[in-house]
């Protein structure tokens, strides 16, 4: 990619959720969502989402509340019957007052320029690190060292299935807060992991704290792999599309919501003692066999010591029998407003 060309891509770039960029410049040309990224010292200028269902700037398609659905017209000059790459019609823009000259997708419209420019940076999808820590007799302090020199907000995740119960959970130690929640039995791994990766990416999303630098810690090396690929635009499997999507919508959120935030993601081997990896463990063991069929979701507030204690009790936690323990642990917890 020239210089020339890099520049007019950051200047017309018209990112979608679907991981495209339509070059104006090129009209025709596309390229991937990775490749923008990449492109420029792993950063792009993000100039605001364009709506292909009601031509509005600031927002998406598949999280659009406007009555009006623009989606079958032509987005050159507004009318019916026929697409943008074929009309020979002049432009003209629905969307504002000074349409003439310019069509409803155009950067030149007014809407477009009063949008707020973001930075976007490419999350970190590490799959390498883990096998070194695997390897390692003194992994956590690897870890912790790893997680202090990046500066990095952890937050650890996890599942569990028991033959007829599903759970998952998010442990954030720096807030002392988890959530827990459950699934339907039919669920397989994957989707209880990843159900406990969204959860972290909701997590810090709706956190009040921002411009915080987050690292997602899971034991599903396939979750991570299948995010990857959704990111970079190659398919997953079919019927593991539909929760990675919402890993992938999620994530874009979030990249949108705090331009000064990150969040990374981090793979570790499961059951090798990494401390964070095993409280989640066991918290997501609580939720599979404690929380009632109704209940869904908890969000909760522990203190240390607790959280500590699940940690030191994990084999305990792991058998159905220990309904006592469990309880206890139950006990502890404090429901977050």
């Amino acid at each position: 990619m020239s210089d020339s060309t890099q520049l007019k891509l950051e200047e017309s770039n018209n990112y979608s959720e679907s991981g495209w960029c339509y070059l104006h410049d090129t009209k025709e040309r596309r390229c991937s969502t990775t490749e923008i990224i990449d492109s420029s010292d792993n950063a792009f200028v993000h100039l605001g989402p364009w709506c292909a269902r009601c031509w509005d700037f600031g927002h998406l398609d598949w999280n659009c509340e406007a009555s009006d659905n623009r989606s079958k017209l032509c987005y050159r000059c507004g009318n019916e019957g026929h697409r943008a790459f074929i009309c020979q019609n002049p432009p003209m823009c629905v969307r504002c007052p000074e349409s003439a000259g310019h069509s409803s997708r155009s950067r030149q419209c007014p809407l477009a320029k009063v949008i707020k420019p973001v930075k976007v940076t490419k999350s970190r999808i590490d799959l390498s690190f883990g096998l070194i820590l695997k390897q390692s007799s003194n992994r956590n302090e690897i870890f912790d060292n790893s997680i202090k020199s990046n500066e990095y907000v952890p937050i650890y995740t996890d599942g569990s299935k028991f033959p007829s119960r599903v759970g998952w959970a998010m442990w954030c130690p720096a807030d002392k807060e988890a959530w827990l929640g459950n699934m339907d039995s039919k669920s397989d791994m994957f989707q209880t992991e990843s159900r406990a990766i969204l959860a972290a990416l909701e997590y810090v999303l709706t956190n009040a704290k921002k411009g915080r630098r987050y690292i997602i810690v899971t034991d599903s090396l396939d979750s991570l792999k299948y995010l990857r690929s959704e990111i970079d635009r190659k398919d997953p499997r079919r019927g593991r599309r539909k929760i990675i999507s919402r890993l992938k919508k999620t994530w874009l959120q979030f990249i949108r919501s705090d331009a000064d935030g990150s969040v990374d993601f981090q793979w570790v081997k499961g059951h090798r003692g990494i401390r964070g990896n095993v409280v989640a463990d066991s918290l997501a063991k609580i939720a599979a066999s404690s929380l009632d069929d109704g209940q869904k979701f908890i969000r909760i507030k522990g203190t240390s010591e607790y959280y500590e204690r699940i940690g030191m009790d994990a084999e305990k936690v792991r058998y159905v029998s220990q309904r006592r323990l469990i309880e206890d642990n139950l006990r502890d917890l404090t429901l977050a407003g």
